[in-house]
């Protein structure tokens, strides 16, 4: 005796487990060839499952409780991941034109820069975008290590951390081009922009992830079947359904960074010229 869901996930986890090994297999078939340079020389191994038709025979044999089940809305969290990030961008950049203005750091590029920062057009679009790649990159694949699993709570801790990161070391420490932008000989005042950015991230995901909650719950009846030949045999004929499953491959995008080619397009050298 056996719940139906519980038979068909095996079976496509079975299969999906198949293909994956299949993949690792390959993998390291083709870091084989690739030993003595000679990957050119060879078409790389590989293997793909293509539709599986299999006919499945059971016996309904009684309706036990409901089942609740959870899943996490990956989609509104990726939504919301976006929105946060553009949030942080537009703050780092605010605190970045204030800071170096108001202490007057600026290089004449830097001003050039900045004034055309105000007038909020084509290079401050490009700026912002900019810092949302950046700060998407950080959680591209793994937008499911910000949440935990089972409640459903955004990790707070982990968000911050690796914003905080990307924003002190791809934009306010990358001296190559933030030199350009403004003066500093000792470094003091890069450490003391880095700290008011990085402290306005942590109050903006604290005030934008509170209350937010992306797990979902449903209830699904739960029936127990009989699959073995000899359950089925001592079933009368008329008790035995027929399921007939056809499994198709299929593929999906893992990466959360859905910008558009403008912004992909752009690097840092050509916003700040």
């Amino acid at each position: 005796m056996a719940q139906l869901n519980h038979i068909l996930g095996s079976v496509m986890r079975d299969i999906i487990l198949a293909q994956h090994e299949a993949n690792l297999y390959s993998y390291v078939l083709s870091e084989q060839y690739g030993k003595d340079g000679k990957t050119r020389d060879f078409p790389l191994p590989g293997v793909n499952i293509s539709d599986i038709e299999m006919t499945l025979r059971y016996a309904v044999l009684d309706n036990v409780d409901n089942s609740e089940q959870y899943y996490i809305t990956y989609d509104k969290l990726t939504k919301f991941m976006n929105g946060l990030c553009d949030a942080v961008a537009q703050k780092t950049i605010a605190i970045m034109e204030n800071y170096i203005l108001t202490n007057g750091l600026q290089t004449p590029k830097g001003q050039d820069f900045f004034d055309k920062i105000k007038k909020k057009g084509e290079v401050y679009q490009y700026y912002q975008k900019f810092i949302v790649r950046k700060l998407r990159a950080s959680y591209d694949g793994t937008i499911h290590e910000l949440i935990n699993n089972r409640t459903g709570i955004l990790d707070e801790a982990e968000i911050v951390k690796r914003l905080k990161d990307t924003v002190s070391q791809d934009i306010i420490n990358d001296r190559d081009n933030m030199s350009k932008l403004f003066n500093d000989t000792d470094g003091k005042n890069t450490k003391a922009l880095e700290d008011r950015v990085t402290a306005e991230i942590g109050t903006i995901v604290k005030k934008n992830c509170q209350k937010k909650n992306f797990k979902r719950t449903k209830e699904f009846p739960k029936f127990n079947v009989a699959v073995s030949s000899e359950e089925l045999k001592k079933l009368p004929n008329d008790a035995i359904q027929t399921c007939k499953l056809k499994f198709t491959p299929t593929s999906f995008n893992i990466h959360t960074d859905n910008e558009d080619s403008l912004s992909a397009s752009v690097s840092i050298e050509d916003i700040i010229k």
